[in-house]
């Protein structure tokens, strides 16, 4: 997959949309949740491998384009959700490692933004082959959604953690592995933001 002559034959020879349905198949958080932790397990796997597929191919300036259609599916990821749903089917490390990955594209589709300033395209000399980039009217309610990662009294496994730190209260210490995780979408919206 990091070979840029390989996204390109994945792409013509139509592997790449074959392989990626499974990114508009869940509709809802609830459907998603209900499924039970082995399914939600096996697809967040699922999710996040065809995720970074996509991800190299847009670094290589493929399939940016892609993004207007799988956007409503990839919200669900993108919302703060209601941890506690998630925290008792415990499937939260499941949709953490898809949010954390579908923040790491947009950060790939924010690098193929043309110059906002400019007000003529780059040229490319004969030899380059023609890059897609991504559309600023995208970055305005996505930028909205990364914030609302970054406001740390949303995210009630995290608050709950700061409380504990405040109050030394053990009984609310929260697994290093949830607090790793959701530092990692923090993160990956963030490098997004940036």
């Amino acid at each position: 997959r990091t070979d840029k002559k390989n996204c390109l034959e994945f792409i013509n020879s139509g592997i790449f949309q074959k392989v990626t349905w499974h990114l508009v198949r869940y509709m809802s958080l609830d459907q998603w949740i209900n499924s039970g932790k082995e399914v939600c397990k096996l697809s967040s796997n699922l999710l996040v491998e065809q995720l970074r597929l996509w991800k190299v191919c847009i670094t290589y300036g493929y399939c940016v384009s892609y993004f207007a259609d799988l956007f409503p599916a990839l919200s669900i990821w993108l919302n703060v959700p209601t941890f506690q749903k998630l925290l008792d089917r415990d499937v939260l490390g499941e949709f953490v490692a898809v949010s954390r990955e579908v923040y790491l594209v947009l950060e790939a589709l924010t690098k193929s933004l043309p110059n906002f300033y400019s007000s003529s395209d780059k040229t490319t000399d004969g030899n380059a082959e023609e890059m897609e980039s991504w559309c600023w009217s995208y970055v305005g309610p996505l930028i909205d959604l990364a914030l609302d990662w970054t406001v740390l009294k949303n995210i009630t496994p995290l608050s709950r953690f700061i409380d504990w730190q405040n109050r030394e209260n053990e009984d609310n210490m929260l697994q290093d592995s949830v607090m790793n995780s959701l530092l990692w979408v923090i993160s990956s919206a963030l490098h997004t933001i940036c």
